[in-house]
């Protein structure tokens, strides 16, 4: 278990993304989001229960990643 959590610059909002690659080899690597140039990442570990925090929520919008599963959610800054 995985995550990525971006700062936007505008505003302290999150964006986690979370993945489940337990399916792929353990080497597996995310693609980075250099595109998406107003995000910066914060935090980058792997502690399984970090997304039941209480100020996250899943997005409307669902996303992909190669290669297994992924969650997104978006929530306010501590």
């Amino acid at each position: 278990f995985c995550c990525l959590i971006f700062l936007r610059k505008e505003q302290d909002t999150c964006l986690m993304v979370a993945w489940n690659a337990a399916e792929q080899d353990r080497t597996f690597q995310p693609p980075r989001l250099a595109p998406v140039h107003h995000w910066k990442t914060l935090l980058n570990t792997a502690q399984p229960g970090f997304g039941t925090s209480t100020n996250l929520a899943p997005s409307t919008e669902p996303m992909s990643l190669p290669g297994g599963s992924m969650t997104v959610m978006i929530g306010r800054a501590n």
